[in-house]
């Protein structure tokens, strides 16, 4: 069964920036430790492989030598769980996309807060928006503040 691809949600740059810094800690982190639980497997098996050969001609501080390499083989496959996780927890962050003039189009109106043509740009604490609707004028109790998290440069 095919999952729905999730609908990128229009944002301007703050939130934008924020969840593509998001994303990338994640798919940092998870490659980092990925690459190391892969280098420390390499390495515990190359240590289990000599601690064998040495058991074999009779040096048993082999079996220490392997039971290091055990250690470090599960701690090379802990790591790599862990990255696992931190991909997934990457990918369930929800897309989204830049909100700019050419994608604003897309929004319907009724999710679209607009500033009258005629109104200076002003601080946007104290600024004023209404519903973008065609027809009547909304009513002032009715229009809404803008906050910093809306800061949606279209």
């Amino acid at each position: 069964m095919q999952t729905e691809k999730p609908r990128r949600r229009l944002v301007g740059w703050t939130q934008y920036l924020k969840t593509q810094a998001d994303k990338g800690v994640f798919y940092s982190f998870a490659s980092a430790f990925m690459g190391g639980g892969i280098a420390l497997l390499l390495l515990a098996g190359i240590i289990i492989l000599v601690s064998i050969i040495d058991v074999f001609q009779g040096d048993y501080l082999g079996i220490v030598a392997g039971s290091i390499g055990v250690g470090l083989a599960w701690t090379g496959l802990q790591m790599n769980r862990i990255a696992k996780n931190w991909l997934r927890e990457g990918q369930q962050i929800a897309p989204v996309a830049l909100l700019t003039k050419s994608t604003a189009k897309q929004l319907p109106e009724v999710e679209t807060l607009v500033r009258g043509s005629d109104r200076p740009l002003t601080d946007p604490q104290e600024e004023l928006l209404r519903a973008a609707q065609q027809g009547q004028e909304t009513p002032p109790e009715q229009l809404l503040r803008a906050t910093a998290e809306d800061d949606h440069h279209a």
